[in-house]
């Protein structure tokens, strides 16, 4: 997988580590498309897992398409069709933009738009979408098959729970024809060791503490001696900036357990219901039968105070070379 920072928004393809099925599914539903068979693709992983990097790389080079950006952002109240105000044509600019505008109308003017020639509609950042386009989406998704668009969506499957307005799209990604899933799995240790080859780190260890993850791996190794490295520490903190004082206190707690926090002493430390749903938008935490823990080693480090930070620091096990352990 090619090492990126999930915010960027259109990342420069290079070389993938663990990605050639799905690479190879991207391109034959475009090449299904030139014939007039349209797909819908939605690329689903973790913040990191690569969803743009592979979107990028399944693009590059691609012949006789033309390919329109929808963005979502990750606004408190997202503007509604808001992934489709930028696509650059003119009719349907106007309707989204109209005061009294109607998606069911939109959805006709723009399916009968993007399936008049070969071409590939990214949506980017499904989980910040506003419920109108998650609509819209549908209305083109039902159809896609019929045409020769290709629409590619991606999302985080850790930020999208039972009640998000965009399950019932992704439901019909789960059993319409034309439509499919495509899941980006974290690296393997093997992935992990080709993507620190010539580092001198320990691919094992890596991998312990990055969990696979390509955003992690790539940040270890572009600042292998640091605990935590800052980029990494920055976007676990912008996760829990609107997060209350007594959440992040909870979420500090946590972190002091290098293994996880047993559920047993959840209800003593004053961890409810309400807490846990709150916690788990956070998309930091895995909860099984056993307790709660960071999903990644690296992610626990950020939330810590300094007094936990320094309490915990035999747990933070510096990332050293293989040949120094010799």
């Amino acid at each position: 997988m090619t090492l990126t920072h999930p915010a960027q928004r259109h990342p420069t393809p290079g070389h993938l580590l663990e990605r050639d099925s799905e690479l190879d599914r991207l391109r034959r539903a475009f090449a299904a498309a030139t014939d007039g068979q349209g797909a819908g693709l939605a690329v689903s992983g973790e913040s990191g897992a690569g969803k743009s990097t592979l979107i990028a790389a399944a693009l590059e080079g691609l012949r006789g398409f033309r390919v329109l950006r929808g963005q979502c952002e990750p606004l408190q109240t997202p503007r509604p069709l808001g992934p489709f105000r930028e696509l650059g044509l003119p009719r349907i600019d106007a309707a989204v933009g109209a005061d009294d505008t109607r998606p069911a109308e939109v959805g006709e003017l723009l399916y009968a738009e993007l399936g008049s020639r070969p071409t590939a509609l990214v949506v980017e950042d499904l989980h910040w979408a506003d419920e109108a386009s998650i609509e819209l989406l549908r209305f083109l998704a039902r159809r896609v098959e019929a045409s020769r668009l290709v629409l590619v969506l991606s999302y985080r499957d850790t930020e999208i729970g039972a009640r998000h307005p965009a399950r019932a799209l992704l439901g019909d990604f789960a059993v319409q024809d034309g439509l499919s899933n495509v899941p980006l799995a974290p690296l393997s240790e093997d992935g992990v060791a080709a993507a620190v080859a010539g580092t001198g780190l320990d691919p094992h260890r890596v991998h312990a503490i990055t969990g696979g993850n390509p955003f992690f791996v790539a940040q270890v190794v572009r600042e292998p001696d640091r605990p935590l490295p800052t980029s990494v520490r920055d976007a676990v903190l912008a996760r829990v900036a609107d997060v209350d004082l007594g959440d992040l206190e909870v979420l500090q707690l946590i972190a002091c357990a290098p293994d996880r926090l047993d559920s047993r002493l959840l209800r003593l430390v004053g961890v409810d219901l309400a807490t846990l749903r709150r916690l788990d938008e956070t998309a930091l935490l895995a909860h099984d039968d056993h307790g709660l823990a960071y999903r990644h080693e690296l992610a626990r480090l950020a939330p810590q105070s300094p007094a936990a930070a320094r309490a915990s620091q035999a747990c933070a096990e510096p990332i050293t070379p293989t040949d120094s352990r010799n």
